[in-house]
C-alpha cells in the first residue's frame, strides 16, 4: 500500500469518520498544555503534523507566533484560510529539516507520529523535529499508550456516518497496530489502512536522547492526569533542549547550534 498516510488523509471519508476530532477538543488540550508550560507571550511555536491547523489555530489566539507544518497538500490547503500575520502554513515532510534551532516550543499532537515503515525514518524525524527547538526550549509529543492500545484493542467496528459505512478491522502485527478500513459509499467501495509504532515510554524517551531531548514530565491524557503505564489512555511528554555549543551529532547536517 506504500505509505498509507499520504492517501487516507487527502480524502473527506478520513474527516467524515473522524469528525468527534473538532475545534473544542484540540481548545481545551490546548489550554491545558499552556497552563502547565507557561509560555512567554512572545514565543515562537511550531505545530508539526498539522492538518487543517486545529491546534495551530487554539495556540495563535493565545498571541503566539505559530507556524503548522503538515505533509497532506490537501489539508494544508484547508488550514491556509486561517493564516495570518501570526499563523502561517506550509506542507512539510517532518522527516526533512525545516528551521533550525528557532522555535521555543515545539508540538507534535494527537499520535502524528510513528507511521513510517523503516525505523530510520523515526529516527530521522525525530533528529529534525528536534533541531527545530532552540537551545533550552520544549518540546511536546502526544503519542497512544502501547498498553491501553493493547488491552482494549477492539478488533471489528462498523460504523455508519452520513450515509457512508465504515468497516474497520485492528490487529497487532510486528509491533504496530494496524487498521483497515474498508469505505462503503453508495456503489463504491474503498479500501484504506491506517500503521502505527508502539512505542512504549522507555523507547520514546531513547529515541529523543540522542537529540539533546530530555524527558522532563509524561501525563496520562488531554487533561494532563498522572501517567500510569498500564491505564492511562496517551502519553503526553514534555521534553527540554539541552543547550550546548557544539554536537559531533549535528555534523550530518553540517550546523553549528547557537
Amino acid at each position: 500500500m506504500g505509505e498509507w498516510f499520504k492517501t487516507w488523509f487527502d480524502t473527506t471519508y478520513y474527516d467524515i469518520l473522524y469528525d468527534d476530532r473538532d475545534e473544542l477538543e484540540a481548545e481545551e488540550f490546548i489550554q491545558h498544555l499552556l497552563r502547565y508550560l507557561n509560555l512567554d507571550q512572545r514565543a515562537f511555536v511550531l505545530d508539526i503534523g498539522c492538518g487543517t491547523g486545529r491546534h495551530a489555530l487554539a495556540l495563535a489566539e493565545y498571541g503566539f507566533d505559530v507556524t503548522g507544518i503538515d505533509l497532506s497538500l490537501n489539508r494544508i490547503e484547508k488550514a491556509l484560510v486561517y493564516q495570518n500575520e501570526h499563523l502561517n502554513f506550509y506542507q512539510h515532510d517532518m522527516r526533512h529539516l525545516f528551521r533550525i534551532n528557532y522555535y521555543d516550543v515545539v508540538f507534535n499532537l494527537f499520535t502524528s507520529f510513528g507511521y513510517f515503515e523503516s525505523s530510520n525514518d523515526d529516527q530521522k524525524a525525530a533528529l529534525s523535529m528536534a533541531l527545530n527547538v532552540k537551545n533550552g526550549g520544549i518540546f511536546v509529543l502526544d503519542y497512544l499508550n502501547a498498553h491501553y492500545v493493547i488491552d482494549g484493542l477492539i478488533h471489528e467496528e462498523h460504523i455508519t456516518k452520513q450515509n457512508i459505512h465504515f468497516d474497520i478491522t485492528k490487529k497487532l502485527l510486528n509491533n504496530r497496530v494496524i487498521k483497515q478500513i474498508a469505505v462503503c459509499d453508495h456503489d463504491s467501495c474503498l479500501m484504506f489502512e491506517e500503521s502505527v509504532r508502539l512505542y512504549s515510554l522507555d523507547e520514546i524517551e531513547l529515541l529523543f536522547a540522542p537529540c539533546r531531548l530530555k524527558l522532563t514530565q509524561v501525563f496520562g491524557n488531554h487533561q494532563l492526569e498522572p501517567y500510569d503505564a498500564l491505564k492511562s489512555e496517551r502519553m503526553i511528554c514534555i521534553f527540554k533542549k539541552i543547550s550546548l555549543t557544539y554536537d559531533p551529532i549535528f555534523k550530518l547536517f553540517g550546523s553549528f547550534v547557537i
